[in-house]
């Protein structure tokens, strides 16, 4: 190879390198396009079979990791349920507790009124 065919190669991978690097999605499509053309095309089943395989380990794998996040969530809003119950209770109790006080006032300001006719 002369020096001419050194630097129209060395040229041309530059700027593949500047079209890849400007437009990437493209670039990838087209690097899939190729790879799939060289694997034979149509003949993907053992491909997807493969891909298959693979997706059903990484949902055996997760499935515990899934099964955790629901029981921590179904802890969570069982404390939420508790604590919005007692909040409720503990509502009705002052409620109470300031009704008391009021009907405990009013009697005695009508005790007072009447001993001081």
């Amino acid at each position: 190879m002369n020096y001419a065919q050194k630097r129209d190669a060395q040229a041309f991978f530059d700027d593949l390198g500047r079209a890849v690097q400007a437009n990437p999605v493209p670039a990838a499509l087209i690097g899939m396009g190729a790879l799939w053309m060289l694997m034979g095309g149509g003949r993907t089943t053992a491909a997807a079979a493969l891909l298959a395989g693979g997706a059903s380990r990484v949902a055996d794998t997760l499935s515990p990791a899934a099964s955790a996040v629901s029981s921590g969530a179904s802890r969570l809003a069982g404390g939420v349920s508790d604590l919005a119950s007692s909040a409720t209770n503990m509502a009705g109790q002052a409620f109470q507790s300031a009704s008391d006080a009021t009907t405990d006032a009013a009697k005695r300001v009508s005790s007072a009124v009447s001993g001081a006719s």
